[in-house]
């Protein structure tokens, strides 16, 4: 006797393997091809990596350059990146000509340098480059789950079989 649920593994299986999911969220959630599916992209994406290798060393020697492990990263909608400094050595990364005050908080300010400013805008870049490019892959993704349908809309018949069952004998 033959089941009227399909297998469905061979279908799933490009879509599982295409997509590098647990990388998307460290990527705030932006999907990444396996390496080797599009030559393109993977060299996008391996200039954005070394982008964020060069903003990790930024963020190292102004470390180093102030003596303060408590300088980091922050955001908001005018800038992307900044670095954000506690006010007890904001003095002197204020007298320092390289850079330059975007935001007084209470105890920290935010500076950009001509540096982090470059590194920003070159991510940017790669970040337009990347959705350009990942726009068609995802659509062939979506068109070739559409061409299942078929085999999808058999499972969803089946499932609503079996509530109904399930809601029937709860009831009886």
């Amino acid at each position: 006797m033959e089941g009227v649920f399909d297998n469905y593994e061979p279908l799933l299986r490009p879509f599982l393997t295409c997509i590098d999911w647990e990388q998307i969220e460290n990527d705030k959630y932006m999907p990444r091809p396996q390496k080797g599916l599009d030559p393109e992209i993977d060299e996008i994406l391996a200039r954005m990596d070394a982008i964020k290798v060069g903003m990790r060393a930024l963020l190292e020697k102004v470390r180093r350059k102030f003596d303060s492990d408590r300088i980091v990263f922050a955001s908001n909608r005018k800038y992307r990146h900044q670095l954000e400094v506690p006010h007890e050595v904001a003095e002197r990364v204020e007298a320092d000509d390289n850079f330059f005050v975007t935001t007084r908080l209470k105890g920290v300010r935010r500076f950009l340098c001509s540096e982090l400013s470059n590194l920003t805008t070159s991510m940017n870049d790669e970040e337009q480059l990347y959705k350009a490019r990942i726009s068609p892959l995802i659509r062939d993704m979506f068109e070739r789950f559409y061409q299942a349908r078929e085999h999808w809309l058999n499972a969803v018949k089946c499932m609503a079989e079996v509530d109904a069952l399930c809601a029937l004998a709860d009831i009886s």
